[in-house]
């Protein structure tokens, strides 16, 4: 006689239990890693081979929807460069689907230290030619270390761009580039031909890399600076 209660709990029992046991045993998406990858030894401006500093082997980027961070790593990463007195740029640039501004995240050291910084590129409104508009502050290290350069900022930052960098957004053709300082160089700047001149001084680019595109919300092997 009291078997069939029994029986007839266990089976209200299993399906519920079935669908949570199959959700706790499913893996975890596997974290993405250099999204952009280089072939060393190939940094050079007008065939003056770069050092170690200049030398892009991979990067990334990486969003968990409230932050968003750009990393470059290299052959070498000594800090100051010797080959490079007056200091170096390093630039994390990508493209947001569905926009047509070209955000980027930056890193700059000079002599007296090092700025971090995010903004957009877009052309000149007046001159038609490209330019660099720099929006604040952002977060960074230079990690000499482990080789790395990692900058990032509140993906609401880019609202003043007028992007929004949501959850499922595909983030296009993130790519990495050196350069170095050979000018002033704090405030926004012009491309002309191969390299950045007055407002913001010079800047020799040495090596670039660009990867697959970026979702935003995607897990990452790499870390937000915090």
């Amino acid at each position: 006689m009291k078997a069939r209660p029994v029986l007839l709990v266990l089976a209200l029992l299993a399906p519920a239990i079935g669908p949570a046991a199959e959700a706790a045993t499913r893996p975890r998406p596997k974290p993405v890693c250099q999204i952009i990858k280089d072939a060393p030894g190939d940094a050079t401006y007008n065939n003056v081979p770069g050092d170690g500093n200049d030398d892009i082997v991979s990067g990334d980027l990486a969003s968990d929807g409230r932050t968003v961070t750009g990393v470059l790593r290299l052959a070498a990463l000594a800090q100051p460069d010797p080959a490079a007195p007056l200091g170096q740029a390093f630039f994390v640039r990508f493209s947001p689907r569905g926009s047509d501004k070209l955000l980027f995240l930056s890193a700059r050291t000079f002599p007296s230290g090092t700025t971090y910084s995010f903004g957009y590129s877009a052309d000149d409104p007046n001159t038609g030619i490209n330019t660099s508009y720099t929006l604040g502050a952002a977060k960074g290290v230079v990690d000499s270390a482990k080789k790395e350069v990692r900058v990032t900022v509140p993906v609401t930052a880019f609202k003043a761009a007028g992007v929004s960098l949501v959850k499922g957004l595909k983030l296009l053709t993130p790519t990495a580039e050196t350069y170095r300082i050979v000018g002033q160089g704090v405030v926004p700047s012009q491309e002309v031909g191969p390299a950045r001149v007055p407002l913001g001084g010079v800047l020799l680019p040495f090596d670039e890399a660009s990867g697959a595109a970026y979702v935003v919300g995607t897990p990452s092997c790499a870390r937000p600076v915090t």
